[in-house]
């Protein structure tokens, strides 16, 4: 492992380390005695429903925990609310290979915290688990129910959907006397099941705010990265060693432009990556002890569009400023490329076309204001003669890359 690589997987290790670090923010929870206890609570930005909390009494308090048979109700201020309900919940899967012929949900009665959506006259409620989603509702005249969705396939495996939500919505959460085809354009997902409990509240109530628990989210942004990448290569034969050279690190420009797409959870510290980039690596070498009185020139033109998948994590320093590592996984399309053999009297002229191989990169960046930002990367060993069996190469390469983002969502 070379210098540099060792020292990117150093930093990337302690960055990992610090990046597991979740802070502790303002908020409370109930108990079973009812007494509300205020605190600070290590927010995970939950994906999954939580069965238990870690918090703090004061900031350099002991870090203790609540589970779920002592809690009644949490909430992280501002950002999140969870209330303890024990519930009829069907967990069967949507996965098409999962399905059957059941059009009925199987119900198993289970105690979980409820994430609240909405608040008010109606109540929505999310619970999340892997790839399962259920919503659930509350009424001042009805306890906590799910709402129904089930996927099933037919006798002749037709895909069909039980969607008993909307009957439960006509009858149990209908304000102004809607009709059964006033529903039917919704879908059952987050944003039309807030809508429709935001507007009956409204109804119920003309003064109803829905709270605002959730902060904006950062969820795509649109990057130009220029850079300075520096690179080296190497080549050898197996069956000749009169081929084997070391080229010289050149200097190039490199121009890219990074779709990044916020994963919604843990407090937007995830990220994953997409990022063409043109580079171009040019360069000759002499040797003048080929013999017989001539000079061998091998060059490189090698000239590719990179296209890097990566995983990008967070680490918040302030409100302004945070440093991210990434994980990249990159392939290339090669376009005009060869590394080509010439003698001085020019004749005998060899040339190979350059195919590469995938390889892997990684990254230590800066980002300021969710604006700008600065990355040294490593590109790991990538072979550019993967296509021919006795030839082996090693294309490395540092960048240091600028990015100014021209698109927040």
């Amino acid at each position: 492992m070379s210098k540099i690589t060792f020292l990117v997987f150093i930093l990337m290790t302690m960055g990992v380390q610090c990046f597991a670090q979740t802070s502790f923010e303002k908020g409370y929870f109930i108990n079973n005695s009812g007494n509300r206890i205020d605190c600070l609570i290590k927010n995970y930005d939950w994906n999954n429903n939580p069965t238990e909390i870690e918090y703090m009494l004061t900031d350099n308090g002991d870090i203790q925990k609540a589970v779920i048979a002592n809690i009644q109700e949490f909430s992280v201020i501002h950002k999140s609310k969870y209330v303890k309900a024990t519930v009829d919940i069907d967990k069967t899967s949507n996965k098409i290979k999962d399905l059957d012929e059941n059009r009925e949900p199987e119900f198993i009665k289970e105690t979980v915290l409820l994430k609240i959506l909405v608040e008010g006259d109606a109540n929505l409620y999310l619970y999340h688990e892997g790839q399962l989603t259920r919503y659930f509702f509350s009424t001042k005249n009805s306890e906590t129910k799910q709402l129904i969705y089930k996927q099933y396939l037919t006798t002749n495996s037709k895909l069909r959907s039980n969607n008993y939500y909307l009957q439960q919505l006509f009858n149990e959460v209908n304000c102004d006397n809607k009709k059964s085809s006033d529903l039917e354009s919704i879908e059952y997902d987050k944003r039309d099941l807030v809508n429709y409990f935001v507007d009956y509240n409204k109804c119920i109530n003309p003064d109803f705010q829905i709270a605002e628990l959730e902060p904006e989210r950062d969820i795509f942004n649109l990057t130009i990265r220029p850079g300075l990448k520096s690179s080296a290569f190497s080549i050898e034969n197996s069956s000749r060693n009169d081929r084997d050279t070391e080229f010289e690190s050149e200097l190039s420009l490199r121009l890219g432009i990074e779709a990044e797409f916020i994963l919604p959870f843990n407090n937007n510290k995830w990220a994953l990556t997409l990022e063409p980039t043109y580079q171009s690596y040019k360069t000759k070498y002499f040797d003048p002890n080929e013999g017989f009185n001539t000079e061998l020139t091998s060059t490189v033109d090698y000239q590719s569009i990179e296209i890097p998948l990566g995983l990008r994590h967070y680490l918040f320093l302030n409100n302004n400023s945070k440093l991210f590592v990434n994980v990249l996984y990159q392939f290339s399309i090669d376009f005009g490329s060869s590394v080509d053999f010439e003698r001085s009297e020019g004749r005998n002229k060899t040339s190979l076309d350059i195919r590469s191989n995938p390889n892997l990169a990684l990254g230590l960046g800066y980002k300021f204001k969710d604006r700008y930002s600065i990355e040294l990367r490593h590109d790991l060993k990538r072979n550019l003669l993967g296509t021919y069996p006795n030839w082996n190469s090693n294309f490395k390469s540092t960048s240091l890359i600028v990015g100014y983002s021209i698109f927040n969502k």
